[in-house]
């Protein structure tokens, strides 16, 4: 019963089929229809003049197994449930795979900004411990670099060149010495 309220839940299409009838209401009512088919045969003998033994194991033979008919007739009635709750079962895993997936990253994501805040973290309190060592020296006011850095590239132009990007760029390359 909890599975058909969660199923009932999560799938409102699933919960309907199988509220509607269960399988021993299925079978149940395939057993009879069956019953039903071989009395009206066995009754049909009997009209033609046989006795009622006669007329009974006659229907039997001319129905066949009866278990092999009652097994087709329920996969028949019960399939395209089956497919349903194969594709809803199907859906949910795959969005349990997602949600899964989502989370590992998160947790990857989260450590390596840690790793990220650390590093920066210690670049800063570099930058603060030689900000204050050149005030306090009186020094000409030149920042070290931290260690692995390198001083930035001059421009080639003044910044009075770089207002004329306007112009064509032929115009502009014959300009740069």
């Amino acid at each position: 019963m909890l599975l058909q309220q969660t199923i009932g839940r999560l799938f409102p299409l699933a919960s309907q089929s199988l509220a509607a009838r269960s399988r021993a209401d299925i079978d149940a009512d395939i057993r009879d229809e069956l019953k039903f088919h071989l009395e009206m045969r066995a009754e049909e003998n009997v009209r033609r003049g046989m006795s009622a033994d006669d007329a009974a194991r006659e229907a039997r033979l001319r129905f066949g197994d009866f278990e092999d008919c009652r097994r087709a007739c329920l996969s028949v009635d019960l399939g395209p449930r089956r497919w349903l709750l194969l594709g809803q079962a199907a859906l949910l895993s795959l969005l349990l795979g997602v949600v899964v997936y989502q989370a590992v990253a998160a947790v990857q994501f989260r450590a390596s900004s840690a790793a990220q805040i650390e590093a920066l973290t210690a670049q800063i309190e570099q930058l603060q411990a030689a900000g204050a060592s050149s005030t306090a020296g009186g020094s000409s006011g030149d920042t070290p670099l931290p260690a692995g850095w390198a001083p930035a590239q001059a421009l080639a132009q003044p910044w009075s060149d770089w207002s004329r990007l306007d112009l064509p760029a032929t115009e502009f390359a014959a300009e740069i010495p």
